[in-house]
């Protein structure tokens, strides 16, 4: 499976890994992009699905933003986009509640095996991959409010925006592909075509979207850094868990303070109107 959605199991200095591992963060390669994931309405107390302290990142992000706008290289937003009936709604799968985890199995190129989805065939070339699927409450429906971003989140017309989990049969968590690793946004050719090397992320959840996209970007090269004030996960656990893995995948995970550093400079561009959400940005959604 391609993307990196099976967590390793270690034990590991958490809190602050690149303090705790006595690490000094320098400047990452050039260019550099700012990742902001799933910053929804959906996803901050309020709305459909929400993550415990969820809008605490927004004027983390904002402050970013405000303090290193033009030092960041490219931004690049990621967009939860769910048809009505996604197959990772609870309210699809008869027997089953929020957060309960069930197994969907795939064939080979991908095709739903198994459940009361709309979407299941009949797999006649056999199951190929099993996945453990959380199933949420029903959230980010496309063209609904909750699937919008926050509306004090600062946006630039000049950003670029990824929609992801719109395959009505797999999930997505992270904005690199889908859960099956069967298909892949537009997050990577975009990042390439840029000749972008580096990635600060930041978002919602810390514990999913934010760690899966983080290891996925670590894997297919970038240098990647996790904000961990300017992102929120769903159970301390959990948190824990994708804190561990993505130090031991090779991510650096920062603080705020920490990012004048990744970039290379001292104070930030200071780069006026930061704070202010703007036009929107340019929308890239891929579905075939």
């Amino acid at each position: 499976m391609a993307s990196a959605g099976v967590f390793l199991r270690v034990s590991v200095c958490v809190s602050v890994l690149c303090v705790c591992r006595g690490l000094t963060v320098g400047p990452a390669p050039r260019p550099v992009a700012l990742v902001v994931i799933d910053v929804q309405n959906c996803f901050v107390p309020g709305g459909e699905n929400p993550v415990p302290g969820g809008a605490e990142v927004i004027p983390v992000v904002n402050g970013l933003r405000s303090r290193y706008g033009a030092d960041f290289d490219l931004v690049v937003m990621s967009q939860d986009w769910h048809c009505a009936d996604h197959v990772s709604f609870a309210s699809q799968h008869p027997g089953y509640s929020d957060y309960d985890v069930m197994q969907l199995d795939y064939n080979s190129q991908g095709a739903l095996c198994t459940g009361p989805s709309p979407y299941a065939v009949n797999c006649t070339d056999g199951i190929a991959h099993a996945l453990n699927q959380t199933l949420w409450p029903d959230h980010c429906v496309i063209n609904t409010t909750g699937a919008e971003f926050h509306p004090q989140l600062t946006t630039e017309s000049e950003d670029l925006v990824v929609r992801k989990g719109y395959r009505c049969e797999v999930d997505s968590y992270s904005a690199f592909y889908d859960n099956g690793g069967f298909r892949q946004t537009e997050l990577d050719g975009l990042l390439r075509a840029r000749g972008v090397r580096s990635l600060v992320i930041t978002g919602l959840a810390l514990d999913f979207c934010v760690a899966y996209t983080a290891l996925d970007g670590q894997r297919l090269g970038y240098d990647t850094y996790v904000v961990q004030d300017a992102a929120r996960g769903i159970t301390q656990a959990g948190v824990d868990r994708a804190l561990a893995d993505m130090q031991a995948a090779g991510v650096t995970v920062i603080q705020a303070r920490g990012v004048g550093r990744v970039l290379g400079v001292a104070g930030g561009s200071g780069r006026p109107g930061g704070t202010v959400p703007g036009p929107m940005p340019e929308v890239f959604d891929m579905r075939v």
